[in-house]
């Protein structure tokens, strides 16, 4: 056993139970030991080639990647991005090398295998009490320590896979009741996310396993299926219980249970099941599906979650609809940028600005379409490539008579098909947990058919070398780099939360001292000065403007720092530049009704200035932009369609574009300073009786209420308010009241 095996199996084990490697902070320490595993690789001079077309493609992939440095949206988060999948390469590199024989892909595949029970033990562990994080359960949900339901759930079914192939090849009923178990263990959780797409793929995935099964061996495979299956089925519904009650020791006590009805399966089938034909066999699986169905349903009742779970399974689902829409605007934004793309994580950096309705999603819920917009046609190109030369392999692996890496070949297709067929309606390769296991069973596939054995070590020459330590030494230091700065800036937004917004600038500049082009700490940092400069500190206003532009250059497109940047101009008194700003926010995020909410304040606040500057003719103007946002918000609703706004309004994440209270409110405020007292009175008081516990729309109601008991009653509610008094005092005074 060598150390590069042994890092590489620790990576593979591990990562599952680290947030699957979605955020950052964790994504660039393996990153780092994916780097030192395989220098270790080259330091053992392990043999490796790369002359198939699989390699070509996955190399090409990378390349295509590469590329988008020169054309990103946000470079910072495209050279993340081909970091990320650069480690995906090596990990394709070490494994094909490595798992030329079937002792080695067993042992691979026994850690990935054990990979999927430790995911289950800290899922168990966080859900009972013993860890230290909350996010496992959402409601009756469980979460899984993926922290997404969906990629948790598939990465378990592929483990299940796994746990089966190894079943078949178990000499013992040692070695076999271990498999089952851990099959109980991952079909429970599956049970338990409640992901109704893995849910769908559970059946074909078995049932194609079993179809490549020798005929004498399918009612075997199949009733160690369902051994694992029926007491997943039967304590599903109790263990969420048990669960949401904080009940852990009965949570314990169902799940050892299970598993102890599981080993009891295992002894039955060693003792009766080789007395059955293969016709009763299936009978007898056959039976054991029914009665699984039959208890669940009589257990679970009507009000089952998970019931009504299943029963919800639709075309028309709001979530299937809205992954639709996603499709969609994504094909719009891979339009603008079709041949190189905009780079990793341009979905996230620019689908708000491309959106049908207001919603927030992170990624497309399509990998395909995901890489098409970050890497345009070639990445799609390249990504394509892998999947087809993966599946051409079999072509090869079947035209020799090598049974096991027949058999070998059939479990990593039906892994690969799930997977891809899951994708097409998820983001599960942004978890890099998961791409490790995909690039991994890529790399599996390069190495079947090469059964030589290199008696020889690796040559390679000082070029290549030298390549790999200078390449080397910036990926790790990189990494590192970036670790820092997220440390650094995880520690300003805790001193945020304390109120300390000297120390929370501190930690955010030393953290841009090790990621100075992150967008999102520039932004914070522009934030902070504010503050500062609203306590007085009116040096900190323009170190806000040059963090703010330096977020805008390194993200043009995100709307914060145009709000951000909008506000400090107008501070500096730049109020033509501050309107302008102000505007692109709306521009980048036209579904936002906050952002409308902005603008209609942004103009009011500067009419409220010229009037104090007593140029009270320079006000029209931007009354004018003002009276214009009832306009483009009708505006921006009728390019929806029927279906989109139904969408939207069944969506809670974002309310759907209206001409709120607020901006009725600053829109009567503007119009009562700037010579429209009646339309400005009408607006005020419209705005107060659809909310009237709104600070802002009581000081302007105070000031046009009709009745002298409102308004006493309204001002002596501001009196007591020391803010709501001053800005009360300084529009009184401008009205002349």
């Amino acid at each position: 056993m060598k150390v590069s095996d042994i890092l590489l199996a620790l990576i593979l084990l591990t990562a599952p139970s680290v947030r699957g490697l979605y955020y950052e902070q964790e994504m660039f320490v393996f990153q780092v030991l994916v780097f030192v595993t395989f220098i270790f690789f080259l330091m053992e001079r392990q043999p490796f080639t790369l002359n198939r077309p699989l390699d070509f493609a996955v190399f090409a992939f990378l390349g295509a990647y590469m590329i988008t440095l020169f054309n990103a949206a946000d470079f910072r988060e495209a050279l993340l991005t081909v970091m990320r999948i650069a480690a995906y390469t090596l990990i394709y590199v070490m494994v094909a090398a490595k798992t030329r024989n079937n002792g080695m892909r067993l042992k691979f595949l026994g850690v990935i295998y054990l990979s999927g029970l430790l995911m289950i033990l800290v899922t168990l562990l966080n859900l009972t009490g013993v860890g230290f994080d909350d996010k496992f359960l959402d409601g009756s949900v469980i979460m899984t320590a993926f922290e997404y339901k969906n990629t948790g759930a598939l990465f378990l079914l592929v483990c299940s896979q796994i746990g089966l192939y190894l079943a078949y090849y178990s000499k013992s009923v040692k070695a076999e009741m271990l498999m089952v178990i851990g099959n109980y263990l991952n079909f429970l959780i599956i049970i338990g996310t409640q992901s109704r797409t893995v849910w769908l793929l559970f059946p074909v995935a078995f049932a194609l396993m079993l179809a490549g099964l020798p005929a004498e061996k399918r009612g075997q495979s199949l009733l160690r299926i369902m051994i694992s299956l029926l007491p997943a089925i039967i304590i599903a519904e109790p263990l969420i219980s048990s669960v949401v009650q904080e009940s852990f020791l009965q949570t314990w006590l169902v799940v050892i249970g299970g598993g102890m009805a599981a080993c009891g399966g295992v002894l039955v089938r060693q003792r009766f099941g080789e007395r059955l034909t293969l016709t009763r066999r299936f009978m007898a699986a056959l039976a054991g599906c029914i009665i699984s169905a039959a208890v669940w349903l009589v257990l679970s009742g009507s009000s089952s979650a998970l019931a009504g779970k299943i029963m919800s399974i639709s075309f028309y689902d709001r979530n299937v609809q809205e992954r639709l829409v996603f499709f969609k605007d994504a094909l719009g934004i891979f339009a603008q940028n079709p041949v190189l793309g905009a780079g990793g994580r341009a979905w996230d950096i620019l689908y708000l600005n491309s959106q049908s309705f207001g919603y927030y999603a992170e990624n497309v819920h399509n990998d395909f379409l995901q890489v098409a917009v970050e890497a345009g046609i070639l990445g799609l190109a390249a990504f394509i490539s892998i999947w087809m030369c993966f599946y051409l392999s079999g072509r090869r692996i079947y035209r020799q008579t090598n049974a096991e890496e027949k058999a070998f070949y059939r479990l990593i297709f039906v892994a690969g098909l799930i997977t891809m067929l899951h994708i097409l309606f998820d983001f599960d390769l942004s978890h890099s947990a998961m791409a490790f296991l995909l690039w991994s069973v890529f790399g599996m596939a390069s190495a079947l058919g090469d059964n030589s054995v290199h008696t020889s070590k690796g040559r390679y020459r000082p070029g290549f070398l030298v390549l790999v330590s200078v390449a080397g030494f910036l990926y790790v230091t990189a990494s590192l780099s970036f670790l820092t700065g997220d440390i650094f800036f995880a520690r300003g937004e805790k001193a945020l939360a304390g109120g300390d917004l000297i120390g929370t600038r501190e930690h955010f500049l030393k953290a841009l001292q090790f990621d100075p082009f992150k967008a999102n700490t520039l932004v914070s940092l522009a934030q902070v000065n504010l503050a500062l400069a609203e306590h007085g500190d009116y040096s900190a206003l323009n170190q806000a403007v040059y963090y703010v532009r330096r977020a805008i250059t390194a993200r043009p497109n995100e709307p914060l720092s145009h709000a951000v940047y909008g506000t400090a101009l107008f501070y500096k008194g730049d109020y033509e530049g501050s309107l302008a700003e102000t505007q692109k926010y709306v521009f980048l995020h036209p579904m936002l009704t906050a952002a409308y909410e902005e603008l209609a304040e942004r103009n009011l606040n500067i009419i409220i200035n010229l009037k104090e500057n007593g140029e009270d003719e320079k006000t029209h103007n931007y009354l004018n932009t003002a009276n214009e946002i009832p306009e483009m918000i009708e505006n921006r609703l009728s390019l929806l369609s029927r279906h989109e706004l139904d969408l939207w309004r069944s969506n809670t994440s974002e309310p759907v574009l209206s001409v709120t209270p607020a901006i009725k409110a600053y829109l009567g405020a503007a119009n009562l300073l700037a010579g429209n007292p009646r339309t400005g009175r009408e607006l005020i008081v419209s705005a107060a009786e659809e909310e009237p516990d709104n600070p802002k729309i009581m000081v302007w109601y105070a000031i046009v209420a009709d009745s002298a008991g409102q308004q006493g009653r309204l001002r002596s509610i501001i009196r007591n308010n020391p803010q709501m008094s001053g800005y009360f005092n300084r529009v009184s005074a401008l009205l002349g009241n």
